[in-house]
């Protein structure tokens, strides 16, 4: 975990617990690094409900209720799939937010990444895309970083 990603994870605790409002998480390219690093956090307790890693298509269909016909319109590196991997879970949480996406086939090499992150909040859903290059772990904190960025400009 990187420093800036550190710093927004306490920041963004500190916004939800002084708001009193919850927020679950769906995670698939980011493999539970989102919710890892909002863990480290005390008193995560008070505002996590759920921090769940979708990472195969048929996880997302069976846990988050996507749709399989989508999947295969759409695939899951789209910002439908991105929306609808939010919409069951922001029926029971203030916030709800999911990141979907592809951090490159390479390890050590720098690759191009592709994800979208969505965030539902108040009955709406806004949804980001990014192209980031860089090692699998670089898109992948890249994408964590966004995530906690999101989260932190939905208290302005």
């Amino acid at each position: 975990m990187t420093k800036t990603i550190e710093i927004l994870a306490v920041q963004v605790a500190k916004k939800f617990i002084e708001s009193d409002k919850t927020l679950s998480i769906a995670e698939s390219f980011t493999g539970g690094a989102l919710t890892s690093a909002l863990v480290q956090i005390p008193d995560t307790g008070k505002f996590l409900q759920e921090g769940i890693v979708t990472y195969t298509n048929e996880s997302k269909i069976e846990r988050l209720l996507v749709s399989k016909k989508d999947l295969e319109k759409h695939t899951a590196v789209s910002e439908e799939i991105a929306k609808q991997m939010v919409k069951h879970l922001s029926q029971k949480t203030d916030y709800a937010i999911s990141t979907t996406g592809s951090a490159g086939d390479t390890n050590n090499q720098a690759a191009q990444g592709e994800y979208y992150i969505a965030l539902a909040k108040e009955g709406k859903t806004i949804v980001i895309h990014r192209t980031p290059t860089g090692t699998r772990k670089e898109v992948i904190e890249d994408g964590v970083q966004s995530a906690l960025q999101i989260l932190l400009e939905a208290f302005s």
